[in-house]
């Protein structure tokens, strides 16, 4: 479950320190009741921490603040894609919480993705984690290329392939994704015509 502390842009964010345990999600009143209330994991990236719950919540989130993006290797937007994950959407839409496109990108490279969709600079946070203060310097977004991102664009793609379907969770219109399929079907549509969230339509 997403939980980052902060609504504002990455290389906004000012939050004086973040504490993995305490520190409320500012993602909805659903990923702050989860947080608190059922996850026994949450990792300490200051950016965008994920909160788990199950057998695997441990391996998922343990290393995420060693990363030097906020989606990487480490990551468990990584981890949820490369293990068969589903993303549910529950009444949002990519626009406003496609964050683990991040993680196609950043399986791409940011050093090599056709956009400078990160700063030059990084930006380090304060993170209280397991009783230590820890200093985590992290890639921060690029605030110009955020807000030319067209996510939503991707939907017609991510349906005609088959790895996202329509669907309802009680009245609540929703979306379900198949992470591995939506990594794999972007990473040959980048490379076949330069499909990407900035630019759905190809380039």
């Amino acid at each position: 479950m997403p939980t980052s502390p902060v609504v504002t842009l990455q290389a906004k964010h000012e939050l004086a320190l973040f504490d993995v345990t305490s520190t409320p999600s500012k993602m909805g009143a659903i990923t702050e009741y989860f947080r608190a209330n059922v996850a026994s994991h949450r990792s300490a990236h200051p950016l965008e921490p994920v909160a788990a719950f199950g057998p695997r919540a441990e391996e998922y989130t343990s290393l995420h603040h060693t990363d030097s993006t906020s989606y990487g290797t480490n990551s468990p937007w990584r981890k949820h894609m490369e293990n068969n994950g589903q993303i549910l959407y529950i009444g949002t839409t990519l626009i406003n919480s496609g964050t683990s496109l991040h993680a196609v990108e950043d399986a791409i490279g940011h050093e090599n993705f056709k956009f400078p969709i990160y700063l030059d600079h990084r930006k380090t946070f304060n993170v209280l984690f397991q009783g230590r203060t820890l200093s985590i310097t992290s890639t921060v977004h690029n605030p110009v290329w955020s807000n030319k991102r067209e996510c939503d664009g991707l939907i017609p793609l991510l349906e005609t392939k088959g790895a996202l379907k329509h669907v309802t969770v009680g009245e609540a219109p929703a979306l379900l994704v198949d992470a591995a399929k939506m990594k794999s079907i972007l990473l040959e549509e980048y490379a076949l015509r330069g499909v990407t969230m900035y630019t759905p339509q190809g380039s």
